[in-house]
């Protein structure tokens, strides 16, 4: 990705302060991967991310969402902190490609990819959520596994079942969403190709 800034930082988790150097993207500001310098690391992976929060509600939600459900499928939860005045979740790194940089070599597994997505979604759902920002950027492929890393929209089993009584309805919602973050990625990688 270009635009990468990079700074040190302190920030505090569980009364223990850690120091960190911060990967800032120009895409995501508010996402700081982060590589711990200093602090106890035992407690924490050497590389976490730190995601930032102008809106309140949307922190309160998130955070929510983490410490209620647990997936191999999304970041682990470590807790939260404050970096300049703003509240932030620390979370696991995950490794790989957001759906919206991947390039012309996926092309032909979008099939695949779409099915992967559509299996995310009902793991989700299984699990009583349903993500209502389905946008490419916030879906990570590494190799053969998919992620999903930002749940500020999401609703729970109860509001889910309210809205989509019908089981079969719901189904038809998620492969509907999956097709249309498939679109998306084609669509991107396309103009990409185009713009060469």
């Amino acid at each position: 990705m270009l635009g990468i800034r990079v700074q040190d930082i302190r920030f505090e988790l569980h009364s223990e302060s850690f120091r960190a150097r911060v990967h800032t993207y120009e895409r995501h500001p508010h996402v700081l991967r982060t590589d711990l310098i200093s602090g106890p690391c035992q407690s924490l992976p050497l590389v976490v991310v730190l995601k930032l929060h102008d809106d309140r509600e949307l922190f309160e939600k998130e955070e929510r969402f983490y410490k209620t459900f647990e997936s191999e499928r999304i970041p682990q939860f470590y807790g939260t902190t404050t970096i300049d005045s703003k509240p932030a979740l620390v979370l696991s790194y995950i490794e790989g490609t957001p759906l919206d940089d991947l390039d012309d070599s996926y092309l032909g597994s979008l099939i695949d990819l779409q099915t992967k997505v559509l299996d995310l979604m009902r793991c989700l759902r299984d699990s009583g959520v349903i993500l209502e920002d389905y946008a490419p950027r916030n879906f990570i492929l590494n190799g053969e596994a998919l992620f999903v890393v930002d749940f500020e929209a999401w609703e729970e089993s109860p509001a889910v079942q309210q809205r989509w009584p019908d089981d079969k309805n719901l189904e038809e919602l998620l492969q509907i969403r999956a097709e249309t973050i498939i679109e998306k990625v084609k669509d991107l990688i396309e103009s990409r190709i185009r713009n060469r």
